[in-house]
């Protein structure tokens, strides 16, 4: 298919959800129009992906593993308490009504271009969505698809032990958001 054929979307910002009646993890997005549409995605693309994530993240970081899990578990917590004060104040978050569009996402490519890592979700024909991410971007977002995971209650073992799988998480209505 041609490239001009594709809808391509810029991401400004997404709501992370689990859809309990198809057993999927949703983003509900916000593009740099203003549209919104739903991606749904897999439980085994989500893992892969966690996977895939990890080591970019990783890669980036100390090379000493004592060190890299604990300089990785400290970000991580940073990003976390940035993210939570940032929803304090009162970010949009993203919700689909009956008419937004949805779709399932079938690859995941990941673009690195000097200090951000732009992921590019596809349904691999008519759809592509990117977001562009710097480290603590993609720490922000490996947390929130932790949580999403808890939430799912799917197993968690394929993040990396520094995410803080010992966090407990309570829930109300809003969900995770990453501007």
């Amino acid at each position: 298919m041609s490239d001009n054929r594709i809808s391509k979307h810029q991401i400004k910002t997404f709501t992370g959800g689990y859809n309990l009646e198809e057993d999927r993890i949703s983003l509900s997005i916000r593009d740099s129009y203003d549209g919104k549409q739903v991606m749904l995605f897999t439980r085994r693309l989500m893992e892969r992906f966690v996977v895939a994530l990890a080591e970019i993240i990783e890669k980036n970081a100390v090379h000493q593993e004592m060190y890299r899990d604990v300089q990785l578990s400290m970000a991580t917590e940073r990003a976390r308490q940035d993210r939570l004060d940032g929803e304090s104040q009162k970010q949009a978050v993203v919700i689909p009504d009956v008419q937004t569009f949805s779709w399932l996402c079938k690859r995941i490519d990941f673009r690195e271009q000097g200090n951000v890592v732009v992921l590019v979700f596809s349904d691999k024909q008519n759809i592509e969505a990117a977001i562009a991410l710097n480290r603590d971007g993609l720490l922000n977002f490996l947390d929130i698809l932790y949580t999403l995971f808890q939430r799912a209650q799917w197993l968690a073992s394929c993040f990396p032990a520094w995410i803080g799988q010992e966090t407990e998480v309570s829930y109300e209505y809003n969900s995770p958001t990453l501007n």
